[in-house]
């Protein structure tokens, strides 16, 4: 698995920078820049949709990443081979205000 680290504090998922799902999807088909892609598993903090605190386990460092980023160089079939991914984003309100830091085009 990857390891991953997130600095979308608003995000549901996010417990001292890492996240409490097992996986996620990185977004950004046509991507050729990092600011082109997007954590698509983005949930706001306090959303109301069952999102909660404990709605998703344990926050691990390890989780596997699932990329529609296909100009990304560590695209391999829709599977992120990075060692390490890094979804940035501080204080977003939206999945549109995330992006992959570790997108690297191949292109």
């Amino acid at each position: 698995m990857t390891v991953f680290d997130c600095n979308v504090v608003n995000c549901s998922y996010n417990e001292n920078n890492c996240c409490r799902r097992n996986d996620i999807r990185v977004e950004g088909m046509q991507a050729k820049a990092p600011s082109e892609t997007c954590c698509a598993s983005y949930q706001h903090r306090g959303c109301g949709c069952g999102c909660g605190r404990n709605a998703a386990g344990e926050a691990s460092r390890n989780t596997e990443i699932m990329c529609e980023a296909v100009g990304c160089r560590f695209n391999d079939s829709k599977k992120c081979t990075a060692k390490h991914i890094g979804i940035t984003g501080g204080h977003a309100d939206s999945s549109r205000e995330t992006e992959c830091g570790s997108f690297e085009c191949c292109c």
